[in-house]
This record gives structure tokens, sequence and C-alpha cells, in this order.
């Protein structure tokens, strides 16, 4: 017997928890609670949440995870959802990635980063200190992608590679585009950046741009470019749309191969004769 998975396009699929465990996880919603008053019941329909997700990709060392209208900070858990109002903070040594399908963010140690908005046409980050990088494979129509600092607001218009770094006390900030474009705009200030320009920001109403260097690449960059190539060439990029956040993870679990019946099949490597989906990992409401 043959176990698949059918995706758009008569995409058939295995898919490993590992991969996507979490994403439908994501999309659970806890069943609405009898109200304690029946006449305080309404017959107003829930709003869906959005379908677009962020997952922690990649950990390395102490990272925090402080999820939305929560105040206690976390041990950061390997592919956790991570949406609106969430927050993630690396200690020193420590790095972290975060994979929303054709964007990806990583961050340097000792940063703090918030999600401050995220749904189906807005990805807005919050920068409160520290460093990240942000890769943009491509724009999708109609998407707003935004990173805020201390001293303005970063549009991304371009597929790329940004850098975006805010000094600990939040004096200043610089941004790096190593490829792309971007606008920089703050107290009725805009500026366009363009691929191999950098800037510094001060001040916040308004702020002063200042033309710099571009930043010399340290290994926090060498290892971002090392985790954009590992998803550039991904085998399974043929077959499973980017929108799917961990695609890339088939590649090392398993092989595909053309059944005439079905048409693109991944068949998991290193598991036992029952394996089925979603059978390992756990399952959390978010």
């Amino acid at each position: 017997m043959k176990l698949i998975k059918t995706l758009d396009r008569s995409l058939c699929i295995l898919i490993p928890a590992i991969a996507i465990l979490w994403a439908t996880a994501s999309f659970a919603q806890e069943a609405p609670r009898p109200a304690e008053n029946p006449s305080a019941q309404t017959n107003a329909p829930a709003e869906n949440p959005p379908s677009r997700v962020a997952r922690l990709s990649f950990l390395r060392g102490n990272v925090s995870f402080l999820r939305a209208a929560l105040t206690q900070w976390s041990q950061a858990t390997l592919n956790f959802p991570v949406t609106t109002g969430d927050r993630v903070y690396t200690e020193r040594g420590a790095w972290a990635e975060l994979e929303l399908g054709a964007y990806t963010i990583r961050m340097a140690d000792a940063s703090d980063l918030t999600v401050t908005n995220l749904n189906d046409r807005i990805v807005q980050l919050g920068l409160n200190q520290g460093s990240m990088r942000v890769t943009v494979h491509e724009i999708l129509p109609g998407d707003t992608v935004e990173v805020d600092t201390p001293n303005g607001a970063l549009t991304l218009l371009g597929e790329g590679s940004y850098r975006i770094t805010v000094e600990p006390s939040g004096t200043y900030s610089t941004v790096n585009v190593n490829s792309g474009r971007l606008e920089i705009t703050g107290g009725g200030v805009s500026q366009m950046l363009e691929s191999g320009q950098a800037a510094k920001l001060t001040g916040q109403n308004p702020i002063i741009i200042e033309s710099i260097p571009l930043s010399t690449f340290d290994g926090f960059d060498r290892w971002c470019e090392e985790r954009d190539l590992r998803i550039s060439s991904s085998k399974s990029s043929k077959y499973v749309s980017r929108d799917t956040p961990g695609y890339e993870e088939l590649d090392a679990y398993g092989t595909w191969q053309e059944v005439p019946e079905y048409g693109p099949v991944w068949y998991p490597a290193g598991v036992a004769v029952d394996w089925v989906p979603y059978r390992f990992g756990r399952w959390v409401w978010v």
C-alpha cells in the first residue's frame, strides 16, 4: 500500500512529520468554548487566521522565544511556528533562522527581533538590537516586506540580500544592500538604496541618512550565503512550492521518483516499514 498526500497542481508526495508537523498544527484552531452566560453567545463567525506563518528552521546556541501575549520567555524550539507578536532573542554566540516561504530571516548573536505583523500580504519585522540578514528569494505580488529599526523603516523592494544592524543603545542603525533595492523612510524623510550601497541612520524625527561603504563580510554573512545556497539548490523545489516552508528539508530525508499513476512521489528514507506522517512530533495550539 502506498501513502500519498495530494498538494496543489496534482502533486502527490509524502511529507515527513519533521518538516511540516508544525505547519499543520499552526493552522488548527481551538474549538470555541461555551459561554458561561448563554445569552452572551453570538452568531458572528470567527475570523480565519492568516495562512502564512514562519518557522524556526535553524537554532545554534541559546535562543529564547516569547510568544505573543505572554510574559514568560522560553527556550526556542526547532520547527516551532512564529507569527504576529512573537519575539526571538539570540544570546552571545547564538544564531537563529526563520523561514517564511519566499523570505528567509537570519539573526546574528545578541539580537532581539519582534514579528510585528505577519499575514497573507504583510511581513513586518522590528529589530530592537543586534544584526539580522534578510534574503528575499522573490517579492510576491501584493506583498509588503518591512523591517523597522529605532531610526527608521526599511521597505524591501526586490529580490536580494539585506543586512540590518541596530547598535545596542539604539542610537544608530546601519543597512547594507548586498543585492536588491529598498526604501528608507522616517520622520518625513525618504531615500532609496540600490544594490551595493549602504547607509547609517541616526536620529528619529527626522532621521539623518549618511552614505557609508558596504560592511566587510564576516562569519555570519558566510553562513547566511551557505544557507541560501542550500535553498536555491534544493531538488525538492522542482516539486514543492516555495510557499511551503520546510520543503528543502525533504532533500535530506528521502528521494523523488516518477510514478506513472501519480507523477512525482517523495519516498522517505531510513524509516520503519509501518511509518506514516504525523506519527512522531507534538501538537500545540497557536
